[in-house]
């Protein structure tokens, strides 16, 4: 708020945010105007339009009741200043800075980073965007299977299976298996008309430091809980 400027909180272009449970094994996708989440079955396919965003999430503590992280919303081509909190006390910053600069306390602590991808999908009404949020082995897999290509170019993603995956602590949990497929020059016009649209509010989330810094709320299409699942212990801690 200011005496002189009236400071507007643009809503976030994805429609949906889809999530990974990898006790499961299985994405879910989460709408502010549904109650709860909907399991997205497989075949899963998507297009990455932007792969810069990350969040910290993670909960402080083992049981369910445990306050869970919050963060802004950072993206490697605008700014990657974080700024974490606890959701049952958003007033007290507990870390700011990059994800790098913090991880080795706020890992500790139960911390988790989180990749945010904006992605091209179809989730029952047609083709829209999408933010899909893979964390720990779930992440590790979106790693492997992209650490040769370009994930924004001209390929398509399909998960028609899961796999186990172990390492770290805890007990092996499953990960989602990416597939690279090619690209229709229809779909790859509708991404790059989505990238447009997403490069635009992202500009807007990054054009002040005090709007970077903003709580990811209702506002931004995040929801504010997410699926239940296990603790997986090998979170990676970059």
């Amino acid at each position: 708020m200011s005496r002189t400027r009236e400071v507007q909180r643009v809503e976030s272009p994805a429609k949906t945010n889809i999530f990974f449970n990898g006790r499961l094994g299985k994405f879910s996708t989460f709408k502010e105007d549904d109650e709860g989440l909907s399991e997205i079955q497989f075949p899963f396919r998507f297009v990455v339009v932007d792969d810069g965003a990350h969040r910290v999430t993670g909960r402080k503590g083992l049981s369910k009741d445990a306050p869970k992280f919050r963060s802004n919303l950072a993206h490697d081509g605008y700014s990657t200043r974080l700024r974490v909190w606890l959701d049952n006390n958003p007033e007290s910053v507990l870390a700011e800075g990059s994800w790098a600069s913090m991880s080795a306390r706020m890992y500790e602590q139960g911390a988790r980073f989180t990749k945010v991808l904006y992605i091209l999908t179809d989730v029952g009404q047609g083709k829209v965007l999408a933010a899909l949020h893979l964390k720990g082995r779930a992440f590790s897999a979106w790693i492997d299977a992209t650490k040769r290509i370009n994930p924004c170019g001209d390929v398509s993603f399909t998960v028609n299976k899961v796999e186990h995956m172990a390492g770290g602590k805890g007990e092996p949990s499953l990960v989602p298996v990416f597939e690279v497929g090619k690209i229709s020059e229809e779909t790859k016009q509708l991404a790059e008309d989505a990238d447009a649209i997403l490069q635009a509010w992202l500009e807007t989330q990054f054009e002040s430091p005090y709007v970077a810094a903003m709580p990811v709320g209702s506002n931004n299409n995040f929801p504010t809980d997410e699926p239940p699942q296990q603790q997986e212990g090998d979170d990676l801690p970059f």
